[in-house]
């Protein structure tokens, strides 16, 4: 999905569809950068739960330290984030519309299956964790 977001994007940039100011590139840029700092925090917390794939290991301890303290997906949310920042890059608001709406269609779709596998291995625990922390922004969503 990334690649595919990446060359789309690129493409209307380049083809000048819905230009933004230049400016957006830095703004675009910096996010980049702090989405892909999120997204390693997110990696190192969850440790040796860390896959690819949507897996509830033998002994699986629901990980509430690093970013999962103020999100449950903030892995997503750093998905979400880059998003972002490659419309922005791509100096198009068309670039950066369907960026977002490509990844965010994606994203609910992974975050409402991982959820479902959580609360069928983890149950209560992670019932009551989904209720005092939001999903991908703090206090928000």
């Amino acid at each position: 999905m990334l690649f595919v977001n990446v060359v789309v994007a690129a493409w209307l940039g380049y083809a000048q569809v819905g230009l933004l100011p230049d400016w957006t590139y830095y703004l675009g840029l910096a996010l980049a950068i702090l989405a892909n700092a999120a997204y390693f925090w997110g990696h190192q917390s969850l440790g040796r739960y860390f896959s690819s794939m949507v897996v509830v290991y033998e002994g699986h301890q629901l990980v509430e330290s690093g970013p999962y303290k103020f999100v449950r997906h903030p892995m997503y949310a750093s998905v979400m984030l880059v998003s972002v920042g490659i419309g922005l890059m791509a100096q198009s608001w068309v670039a950066l519309a369907y960026v977002v709406v490509v990844s965010a269609i994606v994203v609910a779709y992974r975050i409402r299956f991982e959820e479902e596998a959580l609360i069928s291995e983890l149950g209560d625990r992670y019932i009551s964790y989904s209720r005092r922390v939001k999903r991908l922004i703090p206090f928000i969503l």
